[in-house]
């Protein structure tokens, strides 16, 4: 039997590293993909960075490739942006079908999906099998299109053959399929290779870096009154917590740079809610850095038992950065704990879980 392909419904290629995205980069080295890049899952709104959005999907749909260096696709993924209705299951699906016509397979392929508003493409495409990659329960995501998701997760359990999910709390409950955990990975050499110190973190004292995206997830309580100056680094998506350095955010390829200037690396994340459901892509990257981390106290950071210096709350949060700069191992010591978390090692689960269902 011939290695089957993949029809994967994702995010846009490029856009930022998602998890899925790291994932077939590796897959796309050994399997044909097609990459379906769609909607998003919250109706536009009138602001700056949703016109810039409608830009970006634009210019996907003419095919331009994306500037950073990690997002080159694989020789073996191709891009495909459809321009048809947000949630149009049997639109959608028909013009994949039409792509994948060209392409000229021999082979039924594995159908995988991200969003769950592309859930009306599953079982229209001749495929071996399909699954539900389950990274977030966006249905609780402030913003986010809540019925229609609820709407695509009900009917993905419906048809799809199995289940991937990467939290514990993400697990489909009473699916009568496969299912099975899919931890992230982290790119280890891209992380603990040196790079020139940033000079925006030669500042006096120690300096407590947070990189990713400012928004809703963000106790803004756990930042004051640290031993150091807090230096958030990323995009705003609303209001910056007060008494804190606000720098714009930093591509990927210079990102190792930033996390290892830090003195301690913070994950300040509220408790409870969504946030209870997320295994924080950022977690292994940081702890692949060599820097010490302080964070809160997740379910999957403390699941994940990396040697991360966790906290409960305001106090404890205090205390945490203060063990965390005082943390006396090695940064080879540090990482060492995900030296085996390689996104290679992900793929290939990946791989044999897709093909235990075709």
């Amino acid at each position: 039997m011939l290695p089957r392909p993949f029809i994967v419904f994702s995010d846009d290629w490029g856009r930022w590293p998602s998890s899925s995205q790291h994932l077939f980069r590796h897959v796309g080295r050994r399997r044909d993909v097609l990459w379906v890049e769609t909607f998003g899952m919250r109706a536009p709104r009138p602001t700056a960075a949703d016109v810039r959005r409608t830009v970006e999907k634009v210019a996907s749909w003419a095919g331009r490739e994306p500037d950073e260096p990690w997002a080159v696709v694989p020789e073996r993924v191709i891009r495909f942006a459809p321009p048809v209705p947000p949630r149009p299951g049997r639109v959608l699906a028909a013009a994949v079908r039409r792509r994948v016509d060209t392409l000229g397979w021999s082979t039924e392929p594995v159908v995988l999906v991200t969003v769950p508003t592309a859930a009306g493409a599953v079982g229209r495409l001749g495929e071996a099998a399909s699954v539900y990659y389950r990274v977030d329960d966006f249905s609780r995501w402030p913003g986010y299109a809540h019925k229609a998701i609820e709407r695509g997760e009900r009917r993905l359990a419906e048809r799809v053959d199995g289940v991937l999910y990467t939290a514990s709390a993400l697990a489909p409950g009473g699916f009568a399929g496969a299912i099975r955990r899919l931890d992230h990975g982290v790119d280890v050499a891209h992380f603990s290779r040196a790079r020139e110190r940033p000079p925006e973190l030669d500042r006096d004292g120690p300096v407590l870096l947070f990189a990713g995206r400012i928004d809703e997830r963000i106790d803004a309580t756990l930042l004051r009154g640290l031993p150091g100056t807090v230096v958030l680094v990323g995009r705003a998506a609303g209001p910056v917590p007060s008494g804190v350095v606000h720098l714009p955010e930093v591509p990927y390829r210079d990102l190792p740079a930033w996390l290892a200037a830090a003195d301690v690396l913070l994950l300040p994340y509220r408790r409870g809610g969504w946030t209870d459901t997320i295994q924080p892509l950022k977690l292994r990257e940081y702890v692949a850095s060599g820097t010490p981390v302080a964070a809160t106290a997740l379910p999957e950071v403390v699941r994940a038992d990396l040697g991360v210096h966790v906290a409960s709350g305001p106090a404890d949060f205090a205390a945490a950065v203060q063990s965390a700069l005082d943390d006396g191992r090695s940064a080879r010591e540090r990482r060492s704990a995900v030296a085996a978390h390689t996104w290679v090692a992900r793929a290939s689960e990946l791989l044999a879980f897709c093909d235990s269902l075709a």
